[in-house]
């Protein structure tokens, strides 16, 4: 790579840190991971998953076993995914992602 390149390459990465998508996206994320409610479901979340896994190793996915600890692991996921701060984390990382689709398609719309 010729320095030219790595200069550039530099400046897009220091545009993207000062963006306001990613300021957004990194104050959500600091907001969300300090909410104690959030490390609750987020446990909660983990730990159904460890079940569910652990079940399918000892019973057929389509036992009773299975099957309740799935719809538990799926509740839990679906607990963590409609709490409002990670909602607002993940509608911001969307935005953040829209940015770096447009920045893609910029560099490589050749």
């Amino acid at each position: 790579m010729n320095i030219e390149l790595i200069n550039d390459v530099e400046k897009i990465k220091d545009f993207l840190k000062k963006s306001p998508e990613y300021l957004a996206l990194k104050e959500a994320e600091q907001i969300m991971d300090s909410d104690d409610e959030v490390k609750v479901l987020s446990f909660q979340k983990d730990h159904a998953m460890m079940v569910y896994n652990d079940d399918l190793k000892i019973f057929d996915r389509n036992s009773v076993e299975s099957l309740k600890s799935h719809k538990y692991f799926s509740e839990t996921v679906y607990l963590l995914n409609h709490h409002p701060l990670v909602k607002d984390y993940i509608l911001k990382l969307l935005k953040y992602n829209d940015l770096l689709e447009k920045i893609n398609e910029e560099i490589f719309d050749l």
